[in-house]
Order: structure tokens, then C-alpha cells, then sequence
């Protein structure tokens, strides 16, 4: 190759790099700080039981705590097993630090669910977080696919696409999607209900390992308690897990 040819390569491989992070400062950076400033800052999750949608993400110790603990489980391979109340927001904290991921740069991902319906729902979750993005901004708009039973009306997703190539799917928790191709992430949401979790959950540590050289993606499972599935309760003795009630809980750091 020509030194010509070098460094034409060079620029295209610098504006492909520009152009991979959809995200302005201060949180263009992959760290546990500007993830965390992404999702109180910019995140706002839908509740119709108390407030109504558009409502921001808290700044909370627990919030910070999750957070933390999502931001390092990706950066070093390790999966994540989160035993929540509904209380603390878990699952739509998990969707924020996705998002923040995905828009740093090209990402594969998969998000299961009990079902494919509540597998969906939470993929729908990702594009709702997407389109509430500060409108300054000026993202390009994200591609969203419905499902049989609806679209993004309905709060039901297919698959989302985002600008930079980063890309998401829903399934179930028997679909073959959490085996083959590598992925970035699987997230396994409702994982006590499943009935064959450690299968699961292992064939998920599987699809997300990366080379030898790298640290691979990464996994995280969240549930509410269920004292009745014995896989469960074998799966959640291998992560650190979570567990609180009191929103105002400030974890021993």
C-alpha cells in the first residue's frame, strides 16, 4: 500500500469512526461517569401508574449503583444478575445504559423476554428512550419494526435499528436467538419465570464471548424474587445481585 493509499484509508476509517458515535459531550465517552450523566440527565421512562410518560430517570444512590454495576459488567465480560422490586426502575435503567452503549458505537444485541409480546415491549423501551433524546440534538430518526400483534403505538418492537449500524432484537426465552452469532449484549428480562434459565443463561455466556484477546459482551438477567424456580435460585448465586425495596437505599460502595 502507498503512503497515498494509507492515508486515504486513514481518513475514511476516521470519519467511520467519527460517525459510529451518535452521542454529544459530555457523553461521548464509554465510562461509568458519562453513562451515568446520559441517564438522569437526558433518559425519561413512561409510567402510567403514578406520573404518566416522559417522566426523567432519578438521580438516586440505587440508580448510580445499577448503573455502575452495568457500566463495569460490559467493560470486563462478567454478567450482571439483577434481583429487583419494580420500585427501583431496573429494567428501564438496564434500557438507558444499552442505549448509551449503542450509541457509542455499532452494537449487536438481544433482549428476552418470558415471551415474545413482554420480550418486545422492552425493545419498544429502547426506542421510546431514542425518541426522547434532547430534540437539540437533531438525531436521525431510528428504524423501529413492529410485531404481529402492533407497532410503536402499541408499545410493541420488533427490532430497532439505530443510525450508526447498532442494532437490537426481541425474543423469547425458547427462540435459538440467544444462540450462533456473537452479540454484543443479551439481556434476559423476567429470567425466574424461564424454565430452562441455567440453559439459558448459559448458552447467553456463550454467544457474548468474545476472542481470546478481547473482553467479550455481556449479559445481564433481571427478575423480580421467585422463591419457586430452583434454576433461578442456582443461576443468581454466580453474580452479585441486587436486592432492595427502599428506594432511598444507599448501597455500601
Amino acid at each position: 500500500m502507498t503512503p497515498q493509499e494509507r492515508e486515504q484509508l486513514d481518513q475514511i476509517l476516521a470519519s467511520q469512526a467519527e460517525t459510529s458515535c451518535l452521542l454529544p459531550a459530555p457523553y461521548n465517552e464509554d465510562s461509568a461517569d458519562a453513562q451515568y450523566r446520559f441517564l438522569v440527565e437526558c433518559c425519561y421512562t413512561w409510567d402510567d401508574e403514578v406520573i404518566g410518560p416522559d417522566c426523567p430517570i432519578p438521580d438516586m444512590p440505587h440508580v448510580r449503583f445499577i448503573s455502575d454495576a452495568l457500566w463495569h459488567g460490559r467493560r470486563t465480560g462478567q454478567t450482571v444478575v439483577i434481583r429487583k422490586s419494580r420500585r427501583l426502575l431496573a429494567s428501564w435503567i438496564r434500557t438507558g445504559c444499552r442505549l448509551h452503549a449503542m450509541m457509542l458505537d455499532k452494537r449487536t444485541g438481544v433482549i428476552a423476554g418470558e415471551n415474545y409480546q413482554k420480550a418486545s415491549g422492552h425493545v419498544w423501551r429502547l426506542a421510546f428512550m431514542y425518541n426522547h433524546l434532547p430534540a437539540r440534538w437533531n438525531l436521525p430518526e431510528c428504524k423501529v419494526l413492529g410485531t404481529n400483534e402492533g407497532g410503536y403505538d402499541k408499545q410493541l418492537s420488533k427490532s430497532i435499528s439505530l443510525p450508526n449500524g447498532s442494532f437490537c432484537m426481541a425474543t423469547n426465552q425458547s427462540d435459538t436467538a440467544v444462540q450462533g452469532e456473537g452479540k454484543s449484549f443479551i439481556d434476559l428480562e423476567e429470567a425466574a419465570t424461564y424454565r430452562d434459565i441455567e440453559w439459558v443463561a448459559g448458552q447467553a455466556q456463550i454467544v457474548t464471548h468474545g476472542r481470546a484477546d478481547v473482553v467479550g459482551g455481556s449479559v445481564c438477567l433481571v427478575a423480580n424474587a421467585n422463591g419457586q424456580n430452583q434454576g433461578w435460585q442456582s443461576v443468581r448465586k454466580v453474580a452479585r445481585v441486587i436486592e432492595n425495596k427502599n428506594p432511598w437505599w444507599k448501597p455500601d460502595l
